[in-house]
């Protein structure tokens, strides 16, 4: 996997906001699991879904509580997930919400992928985990309530003859399945997945007139714009900016905010024909370059903020990457 798994900081929200009910405080556990503070006030920020899905186990023990993601996703409607939740309601029927469900998955995370397969007069909807963590039964707890929950847009009362859990069974497990309506479960399976009947495809959406009026204003082409990246690159971007955090400071920085060992981070950066040092000239060249076509900033605070101890630094470096001078590029991109 030549990325680094980012999700959006919303699918962490709902547990913030119950251990707040509970009066438990939140800031610890974001700060022990090395989550940035921001995540609690950004619900589009990306941050590494590793660290998301450690954050509600952690929470999980704290409060002693194992299914957590049930708890703490009680009362809420797909539209509480913004966006994403939002152009399922605006599907009419059925199977176009299943697969509008599996489409904007990929705009929430890139650790987890959502199907719909038919086979055999039978539709399956499954779910995979893309990142091999041992502690995540509340992340794969919590995308399947929000499956259900999709189906039943449609069937309100409706629950699986037999569901398919890609998890160890214990007690607690089965309590929290058994809880959302679904008596018959074999856990251990490859995939957490259902079966729909095809006589249920085509059936419409069961939606209230009030939340009808939240359907307005969805922006996919953003969606899409912000989804997180596959390739190593681009998503190691992703999360540096989510930390605030330059893409050229010191490698080992690097690697720790986005959960890989130096070495790892070395390799996959390899995958892609890039050692970090060219990482970090990228990066550089496309911050240079926004800044010079978009401000008036001067070059010595360009230089700055990039990282060089000189303008004179700064302006060899761009001439390398660019052809042009800082000045000269400024110009040029001003008269066209």
């Amino acid at each position: 996997m030549a990325h680094i798994g980012l999700s959006r900081a919303k699918h962490l929200l709902a547990v913030t906001k119950f251990l707040h009910q509970t009066g438990t405080r939140v800031e610890p556990l974001i700060e022990r699991v090395k989550l940035p503070v921001a995540c609690l006030e950004n619900p589009e920020l990306l941050l590494p879904t590793f660290r998301i899905r450690e954050f509600r186990e952690v929470a999980a023990r704290k409060i002693g509580l194992p299914n957590i993601a049930l708890e703490a996703t009680k009362g809420l409607q797909l539209a509480d997930l913004g966006d994403f939740g939002r152009s399922i309601l605006r599907t009419t029927t059925l199977y176009r919400s299943l697969v509008e469900f599996c489409t904007l998955v990929n705009t929430e995370t890139s650790s987890a992928a959502a199907n719909v397969q038919q086979t055999r007069g039978v539709t399956w909807f499954s779910h995979d985990q893309l990142e091999t963590k041992s502690e995540q039964w509340n992340s794969e707890l919590y995308m399947l309530i929000w499956m259900l929950r999709t189906v039943r847009l449609s069937a309100p009362n409706w629950s699986p003859e037999h569901l398919y859990v890609s998890f160890k069974e214990t007690p607690e497990r089965r309590a929290a399945i058994e809880s959302l309506g679904c008596e018959c479960a074999t856990f251990g399976a490859r995939h957490t997945s259902f079966a729909i009947p095809q006589s249920m495809l085509a059936a419409r959406l069961q939606i209230k007139k009030t939340q009808k009026r939240l359907h307005d204003g969805v922006d996919k082409q953003k969606m899409f714009a912000t989804a997180p990246r596959r390739g190593i690159a681009e998503s190691l971007r992703q999360v540096l900016r989510s930390y605030d955090q330059k893409p050229w400071g010191p490698i080992n920085r690097a690697a720790e905010t986005a959960g890989l060992t130096v070495r790892t981070l070395q390799r996959r950066l390899g995958e892609e024909g890039l050692t970090f040092s060219t990482f970090v000239e990228q990066a550089r060249f496309d911050t240079a370059s926004l800044l010079l076509e978009t401000t008036d900033a001067a070059l010595t605070d360009i230089a700055d903020e990039l990282g060089y101890s000189t303008q004179a630094n700064f302006t060899r470096a761009f001439q390398r990457w660019a052809g042009v001078s800082p000045g000269e590029f400024r110009r040029q991109r001003a008269s066209n």
